[in-house]
C-alpha cells in the first residue's frame, strides 16, 4: 500500500515539474522570439523547460520524503 502511494506521489511531482517547466519554457521561447526573431529561441525554451521541470520534480520529491 505504501509503495503504491509513493509511486503516485512521484508521478504528481513529475507532473507538477512538467507543468511549471512548460509554462516557463513557452514564456522564454516566446519572449526570445519576439525580441530577436531567431529560431534558436525554441532550443533555449526547451532547455529552460527541462531545467525547471527537473528542479521542481527533485524539490517536490525531496520535500515529500522528509
Amino acid at each position: 500500500m505504501i509503495e503504491a502511494l509513493e509511486d503516485d506521489r512521484d508521478f504528481k511531482c513529475w507532473w507538477a515539474g512538467k507543468i511549471a517547466g512548460a509554462t516557463m519554457g513557452v514564456a522564454v521561447a516566446a519572449g526570445c522570439g519576439l525580441a530577436t526573431k531567431k529560431t534558436k529561441c525554441l532550443g533555449i525554451g526547451w532547455g529552460v523547460h527541462t531545467t525547471i521541470a527537473d528542479y521542481i520534480s527533485d524539490k517536490c520529491n525531496g520535500a515529500q520524503n522528509k
